[in-house]
């Protein structure tokens, strides 16, 4: 990674070196004996341009700066993070994606993010807000309320999203003023939306959505619940998507989502909406997954230096930890559909997607 970053480094020095000498060219007037003049008024133009140019070649330096100082006191730092710095510090919009209750993914996409926030400013769109909590949001961030606050203004879950995983993510927001979007649509517009006014998408797309959500749900589900719940995932995704899109139009800035690696699959999640929305815009999608426990045994020190082919399809970017450890979920849920028979199954309570 060093070695990368490094490379990255050089690449830039030289572009910054190249774009000087060019702008003091075209802006220099030749003289008798090879000589050039400036003007004040030419001078001072340079040092405008200049000042501009050179403000959008080390903003990437800046961060590979910051991240190769993180990587000299973290050795096992996994080969995939070089691939994740560079789409951190030039996508347009980087979706980031977890799995809910591990701690570790969530210990490392806060530090990304806070070596991110210390060269280069961002929005930050969390599916842990709903959309209709924008104002509460906007309102908590210029009274500069606490995170806890600004969580508690803003209708923050708290007995169904583990705090202290998400509060480093709204503290990162509050403490550097970076702007906070909520990105999820509330269960009642979900259940509001029509599928026919859903974008289209091919039966493959469809197919992909209802394997995931029958082995999401340890195949208990009754058939007739899947075509609901993959409507219903369409317009969360959806509208993520848009989310994050008046995001980068309001700000100018890029954006970063965090949400569940369900939504920020690359072939069926928010990236299928959001290239429509914003063509021309680099867009990457990230998985943060875990690996089986064979894997890890596997792995040894190092799981993160392993990831699966079909993984790898399904997002730009793949980085692996450890699995969680935590009850079987199938089991959770096993017990809750034999608890009941005539209410609604629920999601596995791990919060996995």
């Amino acid at each position: 990674m060093r070695t990368i970053l490094m490379q990255n480094v050089a690449r830039r020095t030289r572009a910054l070196h190249n774009a000087f000498i060019a702008m003091t060219v075209q802006a220099a007037t030749p003289m008798s004996g090879g000589r050039i003049v400036m003007s004040a008024g030419a001078s001072a133009r340079l040092r405008r341009r200049w000042r501009m140019r050179s403000a959008r070649l080390t903003a990437p330096l800046a961060l590979a700066a910051a991240l190769l100082a993180g990587c000299a006191v973290t050795p096992s730092t996994p080969p995939q993070e070089s691939t994740l710095v560079q789409a951190l510090a030039t996508a347009d919009v980087v979706l980031l994606g977890e799995v809910h209750d591990n701690a570790e993914q969530h210990r490392l996409r806060a530090r990304w993010l806070q070596q991110l926030a210390a060269s280069r400013r961002f929005a930050l769109v969390m599916e842990q807000f709903d959309v209709e909590q924008q104002p509460a949001i906007d309102a908590a961030l210029r009274q500069r309320l606490t995170p806890r606050a600004l969580a508690e203004r803003a209708a923050f879950r708290f007995e169904g999203w583990r705090w202290s995983y998400y509060e480093p993510y709204v503290a990162l927001a509050t403490d550097q003023s970076l702007p906070l979007y909520g990105g999820n649509l509330p269960s009642a517009r979900v259940r509001a939306v029509r599928p026919q006014t859903l974008p289209a998408v091919s039966d493959a797309v469809r197919a992909v959505l209802e394997h995931a959500i029958r082995t999401g749900h340890c195949n208990l589900l009754p058939e007739a619940a899947i075509a609901p719940m993959v409507d219903a995932q369409r317009a969360r995704d959806a509208g993520m998507a848009e989310v994050v899109r008046r995001a980068r139009r309001e700000t100018g800035l890029p954006v970063v989502l965090l949400a569940g690696n369900g939504h920020t699959r690359a072939d069926v999640g928010v990236p299928i909406y959001l290239r429509d929305m914003l063509p021309g815009e680099r867009i990457v999608s990230v998985g943060v997954l875990e690996l089986p426990a064979a894997e890890v045994r596997a792995a040894g020190s190092n799981p993160a230096a392993s990831s699966s082919s079909s993984s790898s399809k399904s997002f730009d970017v793949v980085l692996t930890t450890a699995r969680q450890s935590r009850e079987d979920p199938c089991e959770a849920l096993a017990r809750q559909r034999a608890a009941t028979s005539t209410a609604p199954l629920g999601r596995p309570s791990t919060r996995t997607q």
